[in-house]
């Protein structure tokens, strides 16, 4: 399949007007206004110039097709949290959200999925018209339609807006409608995530904003080098949902210097996948079969279980480690990117001093890597 274009999100501000939230809501849909789109293949100058005013109660249905820009308005008051559904029906549909000055603060959709809904919840924190701008990059025969509608609208609650931030890294199914791993989702998801870890830190960490910049920025690329339809390893899904599920635990993490480590963590990972994505010769780069021999000084010493985990599971209060299927050595085992805690033990005694632990880097767009792993 030919690659597509995909939107390259704008970084966020360092003080956001609003919190982009991927969250799944629900709500009964009334009938809808349907308004008419240009001939297919041609740009509606008038379809990319009218703003359309979202209004509670009032949903709209359009059809929506490649070179469009469809956008809408909201009028609302600082501390007002709107819940928005987009309801797909054979379209792929992608978003931005501005501010009222204009600035491109969020994103949302897929380029992959042309079914189910896709929720977008924000909190005003200044007054003003907010802009909504929807796009497919993904041609459909017959064109796709949507419908959006607000599906809640609520006033700010005392004590400010932690609960819509805290939902912005609430876990979702990230498949498409046949079931495919949705990698830009997930990704796009990671990267929300992380900037609202970000914002929770403030001030005394000063450099969180610039991780969650520098993630959003390796984010957008490795996006942009996926393409639908392309399936990654079930070992690959599991480290970007590792990722998202350790920052929603940083989300809530009281200890805000360990939820810097875990936000500095997962930007690492990031780091090493794109790293591996930039030079590899195909798609996000495919899992590095990893060779170890197990040695005491200078010998090769067989009969042992290789133990890995991903490092960031250090942070993790418990987590049980994967083990190479055959014993040593040499073993070998298939992994995706990233960095990993690796040692030597036996059946049923995984367990071991943080000391013997090694941390081993897998990736650098190499399809085999070989460790010599020292042992006790």
């Amino acid at each position: 399949m030919a690659s597509h274009e995909k939107e390259i999100a704008v970084k966020a501000r360092a003080v956001p007007a609003l919190l982009i939230l991927l969250t799944l809501v629900t709500s009964g849909l009334g009938s809808a206004e349907t308004v008419q789109p240009a001939p297919l293949g041609l740009v509606s100058a008038e379809a990319s110039r009218d703003v359309l005013a979202l209004e509670s109660g009032k949903p709209i249905e359009r059809v929506l097709s490649p070179g469009e820009v469809h956008s809408y308005r909201l009028d609302l008051r600082a501390g007002v949290t709107v819940s928005i559904l987009f309801e797909r029906q054979g379209v792929a549909l992608v978003g931005t959200v501005s501010d009222p000055a204009g600035g491109k603060i969020g994103r949302f959709g897929s380029n992959a999925a042309r079914v189910g809904t896709e929720p977008v919840d924000f909190t005003a924190t200044v007054p003003g018209t907010y802009r909504i701008d929807v796009r497919t990059y993904l041609p459909a025969d017959p064109p796709g339609r949507y419908k959006v509608t607000i599906a809640k609208q609520v006033a700010a609650s005392p004590g400010g807006h932690g609960g819509p931030a805290a939902s912005t890294c609430v876990e979702r199914p990230w498949r498409d409608h046949l079931n495919n791993f949705d990698v830009d989702s997930a990704l796009a998801s990671i990267a929300g995530c992380m900037e609202t870890v970000s914002r929770k830190l403030g001030p005394d960490f000063p450099t969180a904003a610039d991780l969650a910049a520098d993630a959003r920025a390796e984010a957008d690329f490795l996006i942009g080098r996926w393409h639908w339809g392309e399936v990654v390893s079930p070992a690959y899904e599991e480290s970007l949902i590792l990722d998202f599920k350790m920052l929603a635990i940083a989300a809530k993490e009281p200890d805000r210097k360990k939820a810097h480590e875990i936000l500095r963590e997962v930007v690492d990972d990031l780091k090493i996948k794109a790293e591996h994505c930039r030079n590899s010769t195909r798609g996000l780069g495919q899992d590095v079969t990893v060779l170890v021999r197990t040695k005491k000084g200078n010998q090769e010493d067989p009969g042992w279980i290789v133990y890995y985990m991903p490092r960031i599971y250090e942070f993790a209060d418990r987590h049980d480690p994967e083990r190479f299927p055959n014993e040593s050595s040499p073993t070998e085992h298939a992994l995706p990117a990233g960095r990993y805690l690796m040692w030597g033990g036996h059946s049923g005694q995984p367990a071991t001093p943080q000391a013997q632990k090694h941390t081993v880097k897998v990736g650098e767009g190499k399809t085999s890597r070989e460790w010599d792993l020292s042992v006790p």
